[in-house]
């Protein structure tokens, strides 16, 4: 199963639920980010051996975009994380009410 699958299979019609999501897609950016990162630093060192005149720029041109990208991963995966914290600053009330919301006693059934 793709992580973008695990996305579409929570249900965030829930608290737990939305905690779920919001982890799995700060897990989803951090693994983009790393592997777009590493792609930037492969990419950079095959074109900079190229044989030609000012390759080590271009191949710094070509690599810094990736490196943008990978940055732009990195900022929404926190924003993943940033999405959960407002999330339980914004409706405590709500949270604690159901937390410590008394539970119906059981009666004995004949």
């Amino acid at each position: 199963m793709s992580s973008i699958d695990k996305l579409e299979n929570i249900d965030v019609s829930s608290s737990s639920g939305l905690e779920d999501y919001c982890k799995e897609l700060q897990s989803i950016c951090k693994d983009l980010y790393l592997e777009v990162h590493y792609i930037a630093d492969v990419v950079f060192e095959l074109l900079s051996a190229l044989p030609k005149e000012k390759s080590r720029q271009s191949a710094k041109l070509v690599s810094s975009s990736l490196v943008k990208i990978a940055e732009n991963f990195k900022v929404n995966g926190s924003l993943s994380v940033k999405t959960w914290k407002t999330f339980m600053f914004r409706y405590q009330e709500e949270l604690e009410a159901v937390k410590y919301k008394s539970k119906p006693k059981k009666t004995f059934k004949f």
